[in-house]
């Protein structure tokens, strides 16, 4: 609207058209070189390919004033009554500066708007840790007194009851793990991978002969960290949800491998007819909550409810 008003004087002196013509091409120009520096020229500075990007960026601010210094040098032309008409150079300093002004502006705009996403995300993350943070401590005295308890049963056990004892000691490591462990942002894959081995093995106890349960992990998971108890919502549902078939195995599948920078949970579990699907269950929500708050952008994860099997596939880039 700006550019508009100082160019009102051209409506006397060329008419109409050729005002709206000014217009137009120095806008129609200006919009292409902003865009192709944001979606080509951005890219590559953050990818830190500092000489394609200035490269870019003299062409197209090269290619802006080539383009409207031919404009102005026949439109001046026109409109010009002396005998010395301008030349096609005269009007360079001012489209370049104007190019390369608009240039700088709006990836200074996309920078701020970034910025303020960034913050944005960031304080989403410490009100949503702030909050577990505050669960945890309404319900840590419980989790206390029975990792007390446990200790006490554990001594009252008579030694040549070790199946009772060896339990006991599984579900002590796996509360220590709750209570002590998980109050980092990251833990180390293999005491992440201990828990989950441990919550499996106590729920092999309660299953019945027709229960099939494996659980696999690739050697290559280790010697790197993810946020603590990511896995085990996925693993607990598959549990929950388990068939009770009587002629038939019941079927729980859950395997974890590092494929490049990304490990990837696979947990199959069979399910009854009628179950219904558990994909927008209270317990899946607040997991991809989770995930969208630690790992935005760097996380896929797949849901497959078939009519007798139940699969997820949470990939994470680590």
């Amino acid at each position: 609207m700006f550019f508009m008003y100082t160019r009102l004087y051209l409506i006397n002196k060329a008419g109409w058209y050729q005002f709206y013509l000014e217009v137009l091409l120095r806008t129609a120009l200006l919009a292409v070189i902003i865009y192709i520096n944001l979606f080509v020229g951005l890219p590559l500075l953050k990818a830190k390919k500092y000489l394609q990007f200035s490269l870019l960026v003299i062409g197209l601010l090269l290619f802006y004033t080539a383009i409207k210094n031919l404009h102005d040098a026949s439109l001046n032309s026109s409109i010009n009554t002396t005998k010395e008409k301008p030349g096609y150079w005269l009007y360079s300093y001012y489209n370049f500066s104007t190019a390369f002004f608009y240039l700088g502006f709006t990836l200074a705009l996309q920078f701020s708007k970034e910025w303020f996403q960034q913050r944005d995300h960031f304080q989403k993350l410490q009100i949503e840790n702030l909050n577990a943070e505050i669960r945890y401590l309404k319900n840590q005295v419980n989790p206390h007194f029975l990792f007390n308890s446990l200790n006490t049963l554990y001594v009252q056990i008579d030694e040549v009851n070790t199946d009772a004892r060896q339990t006991l000691e599984k579900i002590s490591d796996m509360l220590r793990y709750q209570l002590y462990e998980c109050n980092h942002e990251r833990i180390s894959i293999e005491k992440e991978l201990a828990y989950i081995k441990n919550y499996i093995d106590i729920q092999k106890l309660r299953k019945e002969n027709n229960f099939d349960i494996n659980f696999n992990y690739d050697c290559s998971v280790k010697n790197f960290e993810i946020a603590p108890l990511l896995f085990i919502p996925f693993i607990e549902n598959a549990f929950k949800h388990l068939s009770a078939f009587r002629n038939e195995p019941n079927i729980v599948d859950v395997c974890i491998k590092k494929l490049n920078n990304a490990v990837i949970l696979n947990v199959e579990n069979t399910v009854s007819a009628g179950t219904g699907s558990r994909q927008n269950g209270i317990g899946l929500k607040n997991v991809k909550r989770r995930l969208d708050l630690l790992y935005p952008n760097h996380y896929t994860l797949e849901i497959n409810n078939r009519q007798s099997l139940f699969k997820i596939t949470l990939s994470i880039e680590v």
